[in-house]
């Protein structure tokens, strides 16, 4: 698996993991800022998705202290969550990019946890329904995010 890129902020500021090889978790969340480009060469309108909706939770933060009201359970049900970062993209190389988001999840799922994906609602190519890359989709959770990237460009207004 190939190096994934520390983000600035973590989800929900949880403990970042730069290596997929040695994951303990349950859940791992992984960018994809990068699919097919529309236009090669040039980023998505999603590109920025992943890091939107990392910037509009990172006043949330977990700890096993942490109770959720709603619930009144540990936040994430005591689940250990952790942040692996995002998948590099190559913005002349959609082929690529796929390639290398279908391996972090496949990864995430030999370790025994679940994948939760981070990308732009564009990003059509990895549908789990389909499972095309035969990442085992039943188990991941997929996230789009144009929505959130649409708030976090608000706020920052």
């Amino acid at each position: 698996m190939s190096t994934l890129l520390k983000p600035a902020r973590t989800f929900c500021a949880v403990r970042f993991c730069d290596d997929l090889n040695r994951l303990e978790a349950d859940i791992a969340v992984i960018g994809a800022p990068h699919g097919t480009p529309y236009k090669p060469g040039e980023a998505s309108h999603a590109a920025g998705a992943s890091r939107a909706v990392r910037e509009a939770l990172s006043w949330f933060s977990v700890g096993s202290e942490q109770i959720d009201f709603d619930t009144e359970e540990p936040v994430f049900a005591g689940a250990r969550v952790v942040d692996c970062g995002d998948v590099p993209g190559d913005l002349g190389d959609g082929a690529a990019n796929r390639a290398r988001i279908a391996e972090a999840p496949r990864a995430v799922l030999a370790r025994g946890a679940v994948p939760l994906l981070l990308v732009g609602i564009d990003f059509v190519e990895y549908v789990p329904e389909r499972d095309p890359h035969g990442a085992g989709a039943q188990a991941i959770a997929r996230l789009a995010c144009n929505a959130i990237t649409a708030i976090a460009r608000q706020r920052r207004r």
